[in-house]
């Protein structure tokens, strides 16, 4: 077992962590840069553990674009380690997908004269290197790469997430310890823990974080949720024949664009659900249940066909969701994620 008072490189460093405390926690993009990995006897390893719920990201980047690199990314929650030597380049993809469940994965990379390994929660790739040596030159850097690096040379996926965003822990660079919380002080973006933060996607039920400070915020409008963690079920209303509820929304208040989502049930093959009014009283929306179709009348009154959005006989009782848009003059009707 590696203890936490290795040192991590830079002279005169020590510190007291364990590894499992030694965490980088990626809340917006950022990057943290660490000492160079340099090639150890035989062959060198850089082993860690990461959790995210993105799908794609660069985890590790060490090298020079200009010599020879090699990356770790997520890509679709796959995770793949890139290897370029010369001007060869080889790819090698975990055999374990879904690697964005926002658990804890195990990664090792081995680099030695003749081969590099690849391993993912115990689940080793090995490919040979016999016509080349891989240099280690550069430097190495964890969560994405600096502001100067050109990554319009890096692959297409590496261009398209250049950055991760989750939780890194437990850094060993040829079995040193790496001070990732001496990297991550003060660094914007990055926090020293993982639970409490954006990183550990907090939000549920598609709640958006966001981070300030010392906390973070779950936004959960339009999930129909409420709550610290948007794990709260929304207050419900019953309706029986006749009843209704009214809201005044807006005083002479303009705005670009305006969404409305609602949540519902019942068993009923007629009725209405939403209506909407202006001071015109020719200036109304309407949205309605009739013969287990959904109809959305516009202000002149005319309804509008919407491919045969329907209740089926047996999913009435179900709860359907429904999200009504408005922006200018453009209407937007989406119903069980069908528009």
């Amino acid at each position: 077992a590696v203890v936490s008072t290795q040192s991590t490189g830079r002279p005169g460093c020590k510190f007291q962590e364990t590894t499992e405390q030694q965490i980088a926690a990626f809340v917006r993009p950022a990057y943290l840069s660490l000492p160079p990995w340099k090639f150890n006897n035989a062959s060198s390893t850089l082993n860690f553990h990461f959790r995210t719920q993105e799908s794609s990201g660069l985890l590790v980047f060490h090298g020079d674009l200009a010599a020879d690199w090699v990356a770790v990314e997520l890509e679709q929650g796959r995770l793949k380690t890139t290897l370029q030597i010369g001007d060869g380049m080889r790819t090698v993809s975990s055999l374990v997908t879904g690697l964005n469940n926002n658990a804890w994965h195990n990664v090792t990379l081995v680099i030695s004269l003749d081969y590099f390994s690849f391993e993912v929660d115990d689940m080793p790739m090995e490919q040979p290197l016999a016509e080349a040596s891989f240099v280690f030159e550069g430097g190495l850097y964890v969560g994405g790469v600096p502001e100067n690096v050109n990554v319009s040379l890096l692959p297409y996926s590496m261009q398209a997430a250049p950055h991760f965003i989750g939780c890194i822990k437990a850094l060993i660079v040829n079995h040193v310890i790496q001070d990732l919380l001496q990297a991550g002080n003060d660094k914007s973006g990055v926090r020293s823990e993982c639970e409490g933060t954006c990183a550990a996607y907090p939000c549920n039920n598609g709640g958006n974080c966001r981070q300030l400070e010392t906390r973070y915020d779950c936004v959960c409008t339009g999930t129909f949720y409420k709550g610290q963690t948007c794990s709260e079920d929304m207050t419900k209303v019953r309706f029986t024949a006749g009843s209704s509820l009214s809201y005044s929304l807006y005083d002479h208040k303009r705005t670009i664009r305006d969404d409305l989502h609602l949540k519902f049930k019942t068993t009923n093959s007629d009725g209405g659900l939403v209506q909407i009014e202006t001071q015109d009283p020719n200036q109304f929306i309407n949205v309605v249940i009739k013969n287990e179709y959904l109809e959305l009348i516009p202000e002149d009154g005319k309804p509008e066909d919407l491919r045969s959005v329907t209740l089926a006989r047996k999913r009435r009782h179900l709860p359907h969701a429904e999200l009504l848009a408005a922006q200018h003059r453009h209407l937007v009707l989406c119903v069980d994620t069908t528009a």
